[in-house]
């Protein structure tokens, strides 16, 4: 967050956007990192268990729930509460982020506030179980 933030800074551009941008290149490495975990040409199920082992590394707490696999925690929780918009976006970029540079998985960033968990989820896309 703060790398966005600085970043915004120096280039005059908004927060918001250049806030997404390292959220996103935060995913990209994320990705690779459940990439390098999975070994090569893994099925779905071995990558999406890597790319759970690097989001619980990160804070997120994952959880499989029958629509997919809930976040329990915010790694972000002390500022959702005055910073709700921001924080959602960029959780939502961070994990999209990530998804966006693994092969294909049976799950989709999807922005689901709800009470006791982060407002991001995976939700099953129907391609297989999470």
């Amino acid at each position: 967050m703060a790398r966005g933030i600085a970043g915004a800074r120096r280039a005059g551009r908004p927060v918001a956007e250049t806030l997404d941008g390292a959220a996103r290149e935060q995913g990209r490495g994320m990705a690779a990192e459940a990439l390098r975990r999975a070994g090569e040409d893994p099925p779905p199920a071995v990558l999406l268990a890597a790319a759970r082992s690097v989001l619980d590394e990160q804070g997120y707490a994952t959880r499989p729930e029958p629509a997919g696999v809930a976040f329990a925690n915010c790694p972000f929780h002390a500022l959702v509460a005055e910073h709700t918009d921001l924080v959602c976006g960029m959780n939502l970029a961070i994990v999209e982020g990530m998804l966006g540079n693994l092969p294909p998985l049976p799950v989709a960033a999807v922005l689901d506030p709800g009470e006791g968990r982060c407002c991001v989820r995976l939700a099953a896309s129907g391609r297989a179980d999470p």
